[in-house]
């Protein structure tokens, strides 16, 4: 089993480069959806902080190629949008409005 640490840095290479994996982004859907999912059981920060924004940035460039398609899939992403929505608010109203539109765009595109 990978480590989280291991999972965060795997993750951070994508969100660096996310047209590379593009290609693979059927392969790659799943654990980056089960990754965000933890920042939703990090009882220290669940929030929609900047790593979680660039995970949803990564799925919004792969939707045009790719959206969740298989049943787990598109469990995940429910809960996903369910975490996101649950915190979208914050107290810098440029941030809020930023975390709004991300929601927006995820629920348009999949």
């Amino acid at each position: 089993m990978t480590s989280h640490n291991a999972k965060l840095f795997i993750a951070k290479a994508i969100t660096n480069n996310p047209e590379s994996f593009q290609p693979w982004a059927s392969r790659w859907m799943r654990p980056l959806l089960k990754l965000l999912l933890k920042f939703k059981d990090d009882t220290s920060s669940p929030s929609f902080n900047y790593f979680v924004t660039d995970l949803c940035l990564v799925l919004l460039t792969w939707a045009e190629t790719y959206t969740p398609d298989t049943d787990l899939e598109k469990r995940l992403a429910k809960q996903v949008l369910s975490f996101l929505m649950d915190s979208v608010r914050h107290e810098n109203s440029s941030v809020f409005k930023n975390n709004i539109n991300i929601v927006r765009l995820l629920i348009e595109k999949w």
